[in-house]
């Protein structure tokens, strides 16, 4: 009897990814969740819900509460499942595209396995990305079945739990330009339409604009581009650099062999997509949807953390249905012969490399999980990986402080303070040297 391949998704995710069930509340989920008032008040949530800024997100933390308590095992539990309905998604959508279910499987394993996803899944406050991916996907979905209505209302459930959502009717165009012919053009125009609508109620937002007059004061939108490319070429690199993924990255170096280095890269990426565009269609809307999918983070608006890991979860989309095409149809054959009858060589090459491939990358994810359940883990390997970064100093420092490791927290503090003199530990010095004194 035939496996079905969604079970198989659901239990192999779970499997690879349940670990994070153990782990904890960390860094900005205490400030955002634990402490804020609209995880447990009705009357606080609907007061935040007002304001505009992600309210499905702050609702599903209220739910969660009532659901689990403020129990991080609760929390976690409905990343993985957001987790698991994204896999599902990614296999429903590169079904439609590749015409090929086992194509569809190996891309939908590929994007569940993917280390770089750790973030999004186990952090309580990587669910923005998470809820926002799970709309994403499924309005994507929805769109390649004709069901345009349906897909703008997934669109909208997107941006209403992260603003990254606002780059759908981007992809959609991307789409009909990769399709033969053509279909969906009136809808096209309703998505930009609900687009400027969306834009415009955030525009509303006191908080917003906030954040956009701290963005335009850290660095001008054009000076920005530098630093932006560079930490998209770092960012990108993480996919297939597992052992470098951390909390803190620190800031990429200030490289102008770099920045052409990458600026290079998107060139290649986009020449290729143009290349393709006729002959390989789904190739130009795979190798286009990471490009797309980065845009809002790593290009004109400035942010402080130039390299981060949840942008990358919804890039990653594209790549694994191409991984997943590549996999299918372009693995070479290495005898004409049959090992079997209708077993030829090719498909048992394909899928030993296949395998290959999703073993690399699901063995660090019980590591990452791991690194992910424990702050003191979690801020070792950040200022392993960020060594200069004062603020992953500080933090290791407050979790070594929270666990009695008062001498080594010390420690902690006080290299913190010596990268950013101007900084303060969240737990002064003189505190942990008099409890040392006792």
């Amino acid at each position: 009897m035939r496996a079905n391949p969604r079970l198989v998704l659901v239990l192999l995710t779970v499997l690879v990814w349940g670990g994070v069930l153990g782990g904890a509340f960390q860094f900005d989920d205490f400030p955002i969740i634990v402490r804020d008032p609209a995880t447990v008040d009705p009357w606080a949530l609907l007061s935040r819900l007002a304001t505009g800024i992600r309210p499905l997100l702050r609702l599903s933390y209220f739910l969660d509460h009532l659901l689990w308590g403020m129990e991080p095992a609760g929390f976690l539990f409905t990343n993985l499942l957001l987790h698991v309905a994204t896999v599902l998604g990614v296999f429903a959508l590169a079904r439609r595209l590749l015409r090929d279910e086992a194509a569809a499987f190996l891309a939908a394993a590929i994007f569940a396995l993917q280390p770089a996803n750790a973030e999004v899944i186990a952090y309580v406050t990587g669910r923005s990305t998470g809820l926002m991916a799970a709309f994403f996907v499924w309005g994507m979905v929805r769109w390649e079945d004709g069901r345009r209505a349906s897909a703008l209302v997934f669109f909208a459930a997107a941006c209403l739990s992260k603003e990254v959502g606002l780059v759908f009717p981007a992809l959609l165009l991307l789409r009909e330009l990769t399709r033969s012919p053509p279909s969906g053009l009136r809808w096209l125009a309703a998505a930009g339409g609900l687009s400027a609508v969306l834009l415009g109620v955030l525009a509303l937002s006191p908080r917003y604009r906030e954040l956009l007059a701290f963005s335009l004061d850290l660095r001008h939108p054009l000076a920005n581009l530098g630093p932006a490319l560079r930490g998209l070429g770092v960012t990108i690199s993480l996919w297939v650099r597992p052992w470098a993924l951390a909390v803190d990255h620190g800031s990429p170096p200030e490289s102008a062999l770099l920045t052409l280095l990458v600026l290079a890269g998107v060139a290649a990426a986009v020449v290729i997509a143009i290349e393709f565009r006729r002959r390989e269609p789904l190739v130009t809307f795979c190798v286009m949807w990471p490009l797309l999918a980065l845009a809002p983070t790593h290009s004109l608006i400035a942010k402080i953390d130039l390299v981060t890991e949840k942008p990358l979860y919804l890039a990653w989309v594209g790549p694994s249905i191409l991984l997943g095409l590549l996999l299918i149809r372009w693995t070479p054959v290495t005898a004409e012969r049959e090992v079997a009858p209708g077993t030829p060589v090719r498909k048992r090459v394909r899928w030993v490399v296949a395998t290959a491939l999703l073993c690399a990358w699901a063995a660090f994810v019980p590591l990452r999980v791991k690194i992910w359940s424990d702050p003191r883990l979690l801020w070792t390997d950040s200022v392993r990986q960020a060594p200069e970064s004062a603020r992953a100093w500080n933090n290791l420092g407050l979790a070594l402080w929270t666990q009695g490791r008062d001498r080594e927290a010390a420690r902690a503090f006080e290299e913190s303070l010596r990268l950013d003199p101007r900084g303060s530990g969240s737990v002064p010095l003189w505190v942990i040297k008099r409890r040392l004194d006792r």
